[in-house]
């Protein structure tokens, strides 16, 4: 999948997730999701740093889909629609 597919998932509603420091997108599921905003309302305010190492505990960061074994890990390549680019091989 492309990112202009991830982003239009995204805004569909469809996917959620982040982008980490290295660029590697991290799909974060609706149950993730709800236990790092149970986290924030629990907490209060909260820094980032606090907030990355809950997350860290919250969010599954594996890049394997345990119901299928498929690799959901993006490359480089993945970010760019190569059929858009007559260069592109």
């Amino acid at each position: 999948m492309h990112v202009l597919g991830v982003l239009t998932k995204q805004a569909m509603g469809r996917l959620n997730g982040v982008v980490d420091d290295r660029g590697k997108y991290i799909y974060i599921t609706a149950d993730e999701m709800q236990k790092v905003t149970d986290f924030i309302k629990q907490q209060g305010r909260v820094n980032m740093a606090a907030l990355a190492k809950a997350s860290n505990r919250l969010i599954n960061l594996n890049t394997v889909d345990s119901s299928s074994g498929e690799d959901l890990t993006l490359n480089e390549g993945d970010f760019y629609d190569k059929s858009s680019n007559p260069d592109s091989s």
